[in-house]
């Protein structure tokens, strides 16, 4: 039986490698095909795509929040539904719960990359298996056997993830502190137009002299920087 494991995206591609060793190493009537692994060099990749999705028997969709509305997710999987029955095409979930997922890829019935998910997901392929299909027992043992690699596979592929998005570039942080920094500029420019009573150039019109407007506003602006007023006007006194 050939099974196509659609992916987008670096994180879905190592989802998908890792459940790809899997099924080939427990199921062994099962052939499966993933893009990144299975097209030869000099191949025209469209046609040899285009060849696997319509002869495959069962679809798997490596969906997480980063790839959920690709395009090219969505166009794979609008290819497998057309060749293979609703039910033979599963979105494996990483990171997602079944309610995140919305239309298309809510026409299936999709799975959780977790033991539970992952089970059902290997009854229903050997389920679709024509000849030389498992006995439930037998896939129990197997899926026993070699779900603790996958787990640890899944596992290490967040933590990746939440490594890299925990640290946060150089270039992030200074953009976001040139912002406060032209924000907090602005608004003390704005400061003197305030007390005075004169027309403020950015809203056109005339404000009351009022030094606890002025302050509101500055103290608005300064609280994403952490820093309070009187720091700021000592900062300023200090240039």
């Amino acid at each position: 039986m050939n099974v196509f494991i659609s992916w987008s995206g670096e994180k879905s591609n190592k989802l998908a490698s890792a459940l790809k060793d899997m099924l080939s190493d427990s199921i062994q009537s099962v052939r499966v095909f993933m893009s990144s692994h299975d097209i030869e060099a000099g191949s025209r990749w469209g046609s040899v795509i285009s060849q696997q999705l319509s002869d495959c028997n069962f679809g798997i969709i490596c969906v997480n929040p980063e790839n959920k509305t690709e395009p090219w997710i969505l166009f794979e999987a609008g290819c497998l539904g057309k060749s293979v029955e609703e039910s033979k095409v599963v979105p494996y979930l990483m990171e997602m719960k079944t309610t995140d997922i919305t239309f298309p890829l809510a026409q299936f019935q999709s799975l959780e990359a977790n033991r539970e998910g992952t089970l059902k997901l290997f009854k229903s392929i050997n389920a679709a298996i024509e000849t030389h299909r498992l006995q439930d027992d037998q896939v129990a043992r197997i899926f026993e056997r070699f779900w603790p690699d996958l787990e640890k596979k899944i596992e290490e592929i967040s933590s990746e993830t939440k490594e890299k998005e925990s640290i946060r570039s150089d270039r992030e942080i200074m953009e976001e502190t040139l912002k406060i920094v032209r924000k907090l500029d602005r608004e003390i420019q704005r400061l003197p137009s305030i007390i005075l009573g004169e027309p403020d150039v950015t809203t056109k019109t005339v404000p009351k002299p009022d030094i606890t407007t002025a302050l509101d506003i500055v103290e608005e602006s300064t609280k994403s920087s952490g820093h309070s007023v009187d720091a700021l006007f000592e900062e300023k006194g200090g240039n």
